[in-house]
């Protein structure tokens, strides 16, 4: 992190360096500045950012050993900001995920994962993959097959989408890990 933070030119480049930033530098337990990153580079009127500033600070709460303050921001996340788009949605569910796996709280984020599938209907494949490939990174690419079976349960699932159902179905077939090229944990 201290090496992205030194490579960060234009923190409004993007919004994934804008996000990056603060993350390292909580990451880096530099709280105050990773604050002061939030407050001069996050619009507080959108609200996708605003979910960013919870998510940022649910790692806050796990890296000050507060991991109870942590899952409560994480879980406030479906009650406070239903108004995302579906793209924004996803975003924040995925981040979400990777703070909590990150936190040794994978059961968490695969219990969420799961809450999420019937949400990803009319998704692009490509997002509908970023979550298959979240799970099967909670999971552990060391367990193929609890992976593997959790699929199948998700397929038995009447509220799983259609294309959902495809996409696992490939992987089941095409990856006896059930995932796709190499795992992007």
């Amino acid at each position: 992190c201290e090496q992205v933070m030194k490579e960060i030119a234009d923190p409004n480049a993007t919004w994934e360096t804008r996000f990056t930033g603060a993350y390292c530098l909580n990451a880096l337990r530099r709280f105050d500045e990773a604050e002061q990153w939030i407050d001069r580079w996050f619009d507080p009127m959108n609200p996708h950012e605003e979910a960013w500033r919870t998510v940022l600070g649910a790692q806050r709460h796990f890296l000050e050993a507060t991991p109870n303050k942590g899952l409560q921001a994480i879980e406030s996340l479906q009650r406070d900001f239903t108004d995302l788009d579906a793209g924004q949605w996803l975003d924040v569910l995925l981040r979400s995920s990777m703070i909590l796996r990150q936190n040794e709280r994978a059961e968490v984020a695969r219990s969420m994962l799961k809450a999420a599938v019937p949400r990803l209907a009319g998704q692009p494949e490509y997002q509908i993959n970023a979550v298959l490939d979240e799970l099967a990174a909670v999971i552990r690419p060391d367990k193929p097959q609890e992976f593997l079976d959790e699929l199948a349960r998700l397929t038995d699932l009447e509220s799983t989408p259609a294309t959902v159902r495809v996409l696992i179905r490939d992987r089941q077939v095409d990856e006896p890990a059930g995932q796709r090229g190499e795992h992007r944990a």
